[in-house]
């Protein structure tokens, strides 16, 4: 064989070389890619945050705890609450959100207020921004954690193969679709499998009202009143900068025809006891509260009513 011939080959032996080489990479790089795609999908810690209006005396919440655990016992599932007041979709909105911000990434959260079970309305699973899943009825109970985390990717629960066996109830979505795929998704099967992805502004949402500062008022709305008769109203620190409001100062508070001077300060106990105070709480929005007593029994507000808060000067 001559010295040219010999080139050739080695040209030949060559190229073939350069395309495994090429196979290979590209081979390594798509298994890559679909390796840590995976990975994202299911970063997921076998954590369920279970919220409902159940209340504690029915069947309701151990029925979904008894299908969670059928699925996978070693889930961790964490009561947020079940004392929602019945139907009240904004109140388990709040409290899902107040509860939310506290946990890990990869947590998912089962949220249940839900009036029109049965009904047309979507059963969904909504991926925020910062990798936490909520599965819920699609009524607006999610519209606070998706203004504060984001949506990564939404999808209708249709899969059948991720819900209770059997056939599945009108009434108690509960316990034959909300919690089977709750722990289906926590377990770490795949996510993309529980229905089709839907577009997030088709979604239902709350029709949520800002404070605003005007006339030297801070106007504000009543987002949540917890069982002390506290009064959570969505005034911020912000506000209270805008109207030169500090620590220390007193402001009148008026719901509807009712008026209270209120002395501003940073807990309940920097008053007397059986005093009044306001302050920015740790959900970082108003709280209006009387030391060892209850507000809400003097003012007998609800969910949305308008606050009005002015500076005493």
């Amino acid at each position: 064989m001559n010295s040219s011939s010999k080139k050739g080959e080695q040209v030949m032996k060559n190229k073939i070389f350069l395309k495994f080489l090429n196979y290979l990479f590209l081979t390594t790089f798509f298994i890559l890619v679909l390796t840590f795609s995976s990975l994202a999908e299911v970063s997921l810690n076998g954590i369920i945050g279970f919220l409902t209006d159940w209340g504690e005396t029915d069947y309701f919440v151990g029925a979904c705890k008894g299908v969670i655990f059928s699925i996978d016992p070693d889930l961790k599932l964490v009561d947020i609450s079940h004392g929602v007041t019945p139907f009240n979709i904004q109140e388990g909105a709040n409290t899902l959100l107040y509860a939310a911000r506290e946990f890990p990434e990869g947590t998912v959260f089962l949220a249940i207020v839900d009036p029109g079970v049965g009904t047309g309305r979507k059963a969904i699973l909504v991926i925020t921004q910062n990798d936490k899943y909520f599965i819920a009825p699609d009524n607006g109970i999610l519209t606070l954690v998706m203004n504060e985390m984001g949506i990564k990717k939404v999808y209708e629960l249709k899969n059948n193969n991720y819900f209770r066996p059997g056939k599945i109830s009108k009434d108690f979505h509960g316990r034959d679709i909300f919690s089977p795929v709750a722990a289906h998704i926590a377990s770490g099967d795949p996510i993309s499998e529980v229905g089709p992805e839907l577009d997030p502004e088709g979604l239902v949402k709350l029709p949520i009202k800002n404070s605003k500062v005007e006339d030297k008022k801070a106007i504000g709305y009543v987002v949540y009143i917890n069982q002390y008769g506290n009064i959570i109203v969505n005034i911020t620190q912000q506000d209270f900068d805008a109207l030169g409001i500090k620590v220390g100062d007193y402001a009148n508070v008026t719901i509807s025809d009712k008026t209270q001077k209120i002395k501003v300060e940073t807990t309940y106990g920097d008053v007397p006891e059986g005093d009044w105070v306001c302050f920015i709480a740790c959900n970082e929005v108003l709280e209006i509260a009387i030391n060892w007593g209850n507000a809400n029994e003097f003012f007998q507000t609800e969910l949305n009513s308008i606050i009005e808060f002015e500076k005493v000067k």
